[in-house]
C-alpha cells in the first residue's frame, strides 16, 4: 500500500474523494499522479499510481495548548505504479 503524508488543506479532491469513498463505502479505483517536490516545488521524482483506491484515512490529533500543524495520512491500495 501507498501512505501519504502531509499538512492538512483546507480544500483537496483528493480528500474529499478518499472521505466520499470510505463514508459511502462506493470505491472507484482512480489513477494519480505522485510528484515528490524540491524546495522550489519542483519535481525531483514522479510516480504514476494505477487503480488506487483509500483504505484508510486519518487525521492527527489536534491539542489547543500546543500550535502543531495537523497531519493527513492516507493509505491507498492500488495495482500497480510506474516511473515516469
Amino acid at each position: 500500500n501507498l501512505v501519504l503524508k502531509r499538512g492538512m488543506v483546507k480544500d483537496s479532491k483528493l480528500i474529499d474523494w478518499c472521505r466520499d469513498a470510505i463514508e459511502s463505502f462506493q470505491f472507484q479505483p482512480i489513477d494519480l499522479t505522485v510528484k515528490l517536490l524540491n524546495e522550489e516545488h519542483e519535481p525531483l521524482v514522479t510516480w504514476n499510481v494505477v487503480h488506487a483506491y483509500p483504505v484508510k484515512w486519518n487525521v492527527s490529533d489536534l491539542n489547543a495548548e500546543e500550535s502543531k500543524i495537523a497531519i493527513e495520512t492516507i493509505e491507498l491500495a492500488y495495482n500497480y505504479f510506474t516511473l515516469v
